[in-house]
């Protein structure tokens, strides 16, 4: 499309206009992502039995895999505290817990009120597994799904949301 056309008659050479570029960019765009939602799909088919005869015919095995798996995570956080003060890591438990217990706890995101007793999380502004630090700073409420959707990205935008504030 960015090539120069010709039109019918073959005479003519004309650019495209900027919405024809727009437009196609956004199709390139949208067939990557679902050409890698496919691909993800179909690896994730085709792992799923396997794991669930791996899972039965070796339960043994299997808790370990699933034990070395949280040892990896957990290895990553502890990682991701390394060089933060003690006082400074108290002091981000202390905002997490009350940011759990403060009411109204109001999502950063999807901006709705979760009432006490449901699911309510304190994600990490910048993740983890993307050198953000366990501090006071970098923690903000969140709902269970908006958090689960935020996975390790840098920011989420929640279609009906306005910008997040990257810090508080």
């Amino acid at each position: 499309l960015l090539r120069t056309m010709r039109n019918a008659a073959g005479m003519d050479e004309r650019l495209p206009t900027p919405e024809q570029i727009t437009h196609a960019i956004e199709c390139n765009a949208w067939m990557q992502r679902t050409a890698r939602t496919d691909a993800a799909s179909k690896r994730t088919a085709r792992q799923t039995p396997i794991r669930a005869r791996w899972r039965a015919a070796d339960p043994q095995r299997w808790q370990d895999y699933i034990k070395r798996a949280g040892q990896r995570r957990n290895e990553r956080r502890k990682a991701a505290r390394d060089g933060v003060p003690d006082e400074i890591l108290e002091a981000a438990d202390d905002r997490a817990r009350e940011i759990l217990t403060a009411e109204p706890f109001v999502c950063t995101y999807c901006h709705q009120e979760i009432p006490a007793g449901t699911a309510r999380t304190v994600d990490h502004i910048t993740p983890l597994s993307r050198g953000g630090k366990h501090t006071p700073g970098n923690l903000t409420p969140a709902c269970k799904s908006c958090n689960s959707r935020k996975h390790s990205r840098l920011r989420y935008p929640h279609p009906s949301a306005p910008p997040i504030p990257l810090a508080r």
